[in-house]
């Protein structure tokens, strides 16, 4: 009699790789596994490994907590593949850490695949390349409707040469300075009046 086990975790598509940076979370058992390359990523020795799906969000900080179950609550509801770049605070300060995750379909129960690269320094990872594209997007559009450059909730400037030429209402209250105030000014002199 053959009995057949399900493949292991590293056999799965987005951990193929020896050595690749993966972890495995069965969201029915919320069992977690994290690779070897996982852990050496987090810092962490096998006996600091998170065990469920709350050890893995504590591992980033606050804003990063709530992207991160968001994302892992998207990929067992859409069965589709969610891709969030996360902060974490790492003994030699702070790293940015790139989760693309998706459902194992071949296997059965909701098992959440993952792999997790560091990008902290990194300027030419797949996920910012293609973030270049859509960030280009978002300027043109910004350039081309002046009323939804107003009301973006995040403070927004355009600079030619090194001054201001545009502000938006929340980068004024952000700076606590009037929009017209900022017009013409040199960017380093509103950055630098604002650390000082």
């Amino acid at each position: 009699m053959t009995i057949t086990l399900p493949p292991h975790p590293a056999a799965a598509p987005l951990s193929v790789s020896e050595g690749q940076a993966w972890l495995e979370w069965n969201a029915d058992t919320d069992e977690l596994i994290l690779s070897s390359a996982a852990l050496e990523l987090f810092g962490l020795a096998p006996t600091e490994a998170p065990r469920g799906e709350a050890g893995l969000v504590t591992l980033f900080k606050k804003p990063s907590q709530s992207k991160l179950a968001i994302a892992l609550e998207d990929i067992l509801a859409q069965q589709g593949t969610s891709c969030v770049e996360l902060l974490r605070q790492a003994p030699m300060g702070a790293q940015l850490v790139l989760f693309s995750g998706e459902l194992d379909t071949s296997r059965p129960g909701r098992i959440v695949i993952a792999t997790v690269e560091d990008i902290t320094n990194s300027s030419n990872s797949k996920h910012q390349l293609a973030a270049k594209p859509r960030f280009q997007t978002f300027v043109d559009f910004l350039l081309k409707d002046p009323a939804y450059f107003e009301s973006v909730p995040l403070g927004l400037m355009l600079v030619v040469d090194g001054f201001i030429t545009q502000a938006n209402p929340k980068l004024a209250d952000i700076l606590t300075t009037p929009i017209t105030n900022l017009m013409g000014e040199p960017v380093s002199r509103i950055l630098s009046s604002k650390q000082a």
